[in-house]
């Protein structure tokens, strides 16, 4: 019988963060594992650890003990250029605040990240335009950021995330800056996205009816993975240490 691994899997993560001569235990030992295709969310208040948690798994930041493998790769081994590398060929990032190029156009923004990849011009350029129409912005696509609602911004950052069609998709509070009918909105095109590209997608959220788009959620409070909620089966699992 054939054993399908995980794509990220956590042993016993840990990052301890120091504040002068205090220790500040932002993971303290999480395990973890998500499937390939699964929209997972991974939600707790302000402080309990579920940023620091989604930088481990993207590569963004090291543990300060344990162990990060995605995609069959051990992501504490890699050095910053590696890392780098690694994040640029695999995993694409949706953000609360858009992080949009203000004197670039949505067509332009999309199209940046392909530049380092050495896609051609008028591939790229043709891969923007076809993801901003995916999103609903073929009539914006020469707009620039400040030209654009929020909730249009966003699809900006959410076409820049999907334009390569990465294996994951990171998003960090996705819905923060938006109301709520476009917080709807944006949840529906992002989970519909990473369905039809059969992509992996991770996120972070601190808004329970945020994270209830997702598949499966994980639940962190104070460093610690609390409990696993299964949405499908409308059930919680207890995670025991």
């Amino acid at each position: 019988m054939c054993v399908i691994e995980p794509i990220i899997r956590t042993v016993n993560l840990h990052k301890v963060f120091r504040m002068g001569q205090e220790k500040v235990h932002a993971l303290n030992g999480v395990n973890l594992s998500i499937d390939r295709g699964e929209f997972v969310a991974i939600l707790g208040t302000s402080g309990s650890g579920k940023s620091t948690l989604l930088n481990m798994l993207a590569g963004l930041e090291k543990p300060s003990k344990g162990e990060i493998h995605v995609g069959g790769v051990a992501l504490e081994k890699l050095n910053e250029r590696q890392l780098a590398k690694f994040r640029q060929l695999n995993i694409g990032f949706v953000f609360q605040s858009y992080h949009l190029i203000p004197t670039l156009t949505a067509q332009e923004n999309v199209a940046l990240g392909l530049i380092f990849k050495g896609v051609p011009r008028k591939k790229r350029d043709a891969m923007a335009k076809n993801m901003l129409a995916n999103v609903g912005l073929a009539n914006r696509m020469k707009h620039k950021p400040s030209e654009l609602s929020g909730g249009q911004q966003q699809r900006v950052s959410i076409a820049r995330a999907f334009v390569d069609q990465p294996k994951i998709v990171f998003a960090d509070e996705p819905t923060g800056n938006l109301d709520s009918r476009t917080s709807e909105e944006v949840m529906e095109l992002i989970r519909g996205m990473a369905t039809d590209f059969k992509q992996t997608l991770v996120m972070v959220t601190h808004d329970e009816d945020t994270a209830l788009h997702a598949n499966r959620i994980f639940h962190i409070i104070d460093g610690k993975l609390d409990r696993i909620q299964t949405k499908t089966k409308e059930e919680t699992h207890e995670i025991t240490e």
